[in-house]
């Protein structure tokens, strides 16, 4: 578990490539204000919790500071291997620096 948990929050502090327009409600996301999630499996299948703490997650800092982050997710294993890439434009630069 705790390796999971150093994984995702490696992961959370790269950004997201833009290997292709990533679109959700017609809006397109730019690369430079991004955060890529990514869930893979080694054969078994990913963590359902993992999704579940990272949804969890962007729900409650949306409500503690009052903003809409845009999420698109691309599937693309076949053991429900999956990216989440999270647009942070809405973020002041202020909240982007503390850490």
């Amino acid at each position: 578990m705790k390796i999971l948990l150093l994984s995702f929050l490696t992961l959370l502090f790269f950004s997201c490539k833009q290997e292709e327009k990533l679109i959700k409600n017609k809006t397109e996301l730019s690369q430079t204000n991004n955060i890529k999630v990514s869930f893979i499996s080694i054969g078994s299948g990913i963590e359902k919790t993992g999704i579940q703490k990272l949804e969890s997650l962007i729900s409650e800092y949306e409500q503690s500071n009052n903003l809409k982050l845009t999420v698109s997710i691309k599937n693309w294993g076949k053991e429900g291997e999956k990216d989440y890439c999270i647009d942070c434009s809405e973020i002041s630069t202020e909240k982007k620096t503390k850490a």
